[in-house]
């Protein structure tokens, strides 16, 4: 069997493009298998069968559009304006929290939503 040895640079390392391809991949694949809010918010529109087709068609749609986003334009936004990556990390931040205010207020009260 033979072998298919990477094409690498000069120095010895990969290419730029693999590196990023790489990183980006990986970044997507933690996305997808790690349960989080919508997942577990799909589970349970499922194990209820309360508008399945529609909760999955408009996820899907938003995942697909984040990621176009994500891919196609948050970096070049984050160079021209270097000011809006610290805002929105402190904006992500701001939402996470008052999501686990929300969150233990439920629990505190014995909701059984999430």
């Amino acid at each position: 069997m033979k072998k298919i040895a990477m094409a690498r640079t000069w120095d010895g390392s990969y290419p730029r493009s693999v590196t990023i391809f790489a990183t980006g991949f990986l970044t997507y694949l933690a996305l997808i298998v790690a349960i989080g809010a919508q997942t577990l918010f799909l589970l349970r529109q499922i194990v209820r069968r309360d508008r399945v087709w529609t909760v999955l068609t408009v996820c899907f749609v938003a995942d697909v559009a984040l990621l176009v986003l994500g891919a196609g334009g948050v970096g070049v936004v984050a160079e021209r304006w270097p000011w809006l990556v610290p805002a929105l990390t402190v904006a992500g931040v701001v939402y996470l929290l008052a999501f686990a205010v929300g969150a233990l207020r439920s629990a505190w009260r014995g909701d059984r939503t999430l």
